[in-house]
């Protein structure tokens, strides 16, 4: 299969020379036939206006040739001297009478001229070479009634340097033809062909699997520019692929956890509900069942709506638009509050809002999620921070708004904070599973951010407390 397409590649290259050799030869063969065109209008043209000169000397001439009038008709022959046109008289004998660009007593016999043999009433066209003339010459003789001959013609050479213009033409394209070819099969052989071939057993390679070949792009012209191409096509292609890989990787991690976050709850249902029915159990011990039941329950219906939530959101982030509307940060912030109040309260903590009260400044969003992503934020906040004060603030830039939700709580280690927003990620796994947490507020929470065409970023020190930023554009 290889040697079919070199095969048909070097036919490709040789017919390229063969297709401009064939346009030269196109040219020529047009020049050749346009000079044929141009030579045949111009005899047509040169008898047509030759015909009319002897018409009219015929009739101009009647009177005196009846008369016999031989100084006559020189005086009028010899207005033409210097003119192109040459009118001759001969009698019947062939003895020129008169003549307009030569002294008629100087001239020779004309009987045997082919026109003077072969002139008629009508009229006949010679073309010859005169010897007198020392030129190639259209005569048209026409026989009187007297029998003489009235004779006119006119030099034709003038014809011959166009020939000869067009003959070099012709050659000339052959020649620069022949040059052309000569080169552009050289500069295809010896510089086209091997970056072609460089470039064709690279693209096998890049579609056989391997990305990593190495493109060698010719110095300049528009396989440089291919060649630049194919190897960008190759490494987003490399990138793209390890992409996938990536996330084939995350999907299948994902699946583990998820795997692994319901197999808990449901072992523990699973245990209780055979307690419960094959174990004969006092009031307070199957009381205690009750509450295992009912917070395993809880704890897998929470896994569920957050695993739910993560992909629809998730599958809202490649739709081309999304139906956002104003939103105010500060009501979306004082509702997700609310929902946490009673629990503040009984944790004692103290809010605090920079500038008080916060400003009214809104953004293109969707009021639901953004509660979602503070009300996740706060409840990350009350399960792990055991702080004492949290506080909100807005600042203003150019072109973005950003809001930081801070507390005074434990803090996080910074080995912690690149993959704090990773599903399923907790910094103490034993006690986040304690409290009921199911790994994925905070994925949820940067996702939601990114569906916003924002970001949100975490910064923390130990004993100090810790700060999220949700960073948003500004309408």
């Amino acid at each position: 299969m290889v040697a079919i397409r070199m095969k048909r590649r070097d036919v490709l290259f040789s017919l390229i020379p063969a297709m401009i050799v064939g346009f030269v030869l196109l040219v020529s063969v047009s020049l050749c036939w346009q000079f044929h065109s141009f030579k045949r209008i111009y005899m047509d043209d040169a008898r047509r206006n030759l015909e009319q000169h002897t018409h009219f000397f015929q009739n101009v001439l009647a009177e005196d040739i009846a008369a016999n009038q031989q100084q006559k008709i020189n005086e009028r022959l010899a207005r033409y001297r210097e003119r192109p046109l040459r009118i001759t008289l001969m009698d019947a004998e062939g003895h020129v009478f008169a003549e307009s660009d030569n002294d008629a007593n100087v001239l020779d016999n004309h009987r045997t001229r082919e026109e003077m043999q072969k002139a008629t009433r009508e009229g006949i066209f010679v073309t010859r070479y005169s010897e007198t003339m020392k030129s190639t010459m259209l005569y048209h003789a026409v026989r009187l009634e007297n029998g003489w001959v009235l004779r006119t013609s006119i030099p034709i050479d003038a014809v011959k340097p166009a020939y000869n213009q067009m003959v070099e033409a012709v050659l000339l394209s052959l020649a620069l033809g022949g040059i052309l070819v000569f080169a552009i099969i050289v500069y295809l052989f010896k510089r086209v062909r091997p970056d072609f071939v460089n470039l064709q057993t690279a693209a096998n390679e890049i579609a056989n699997g391997n990305l990593d070949v190495l493109i060698d792009p010719p110095r300049a012209g528009l396989l440089r520019e291919l060649s630049n191409d194919i190897a960008r096509m190759a490494t987003q292609l490399k990138a793209q692929i390890n992409d996938l890989k990536r996330l084939e990787q995350v999907r299948s991690e994902f699946i583990a956890n998820v795997s692994h976050e319901i197999k808990t709850p449901l072992t523990a249902i699973s245990s209780t509900v055979e307690m419960l029915t094959e174990i004969e159990l006092t009031p307070e011990a199957r009381t205690r069942c009750l509450d295992i039941l009912a917070k395993q329950s809880r704890r897998l219906n929470n896994l569920v709506q957050d695993i739910l939530s993560l992909a629809a959101i998730e599958r809202r982030q490649s739709a081309i638009s999304q139906n956002f509307e104003c939103v105010s940060l500060p009501a979306v912030i004082d509702e997700a509050i609310s929902y946490y109040k009673e629990e503040m309260d009984r944790a004692k903590i103290t809010l605090n809002f920079q500038p008080s009260p916060l400003p009214n400044y809104e953004v293109m969003g969707e009021h639901r999620l953004l509660e979602h992503l503070f009300s996740n934020l706060i409840n990350n906040a009350l399960r792990y921070a055991n702080a004492t004060m949290f506080t909100f603030s807005i600042t203003e830039t150019k072109r973005h708004l950003k809001v930081a939700f801070s507390d005074n709580g434990c803090g996080i280690a910074e080995e912690h904070l690149p993959r704090l927003f990773e599903r399923f990620y907790r910094v103490e796994k034993e006690r986040s599973r304690a409290t009921g947490g199911t790994g994925l507020g905070l994925a949820i929470v940067k996702h939601i951010a990114i569906l916003h065409r924002g970001k949100v970023t975490v910064t923390s020190e130990l004993h100090q407390g810790t700060t999220f930023t949700l960073t948003l554009r500004k309408i």
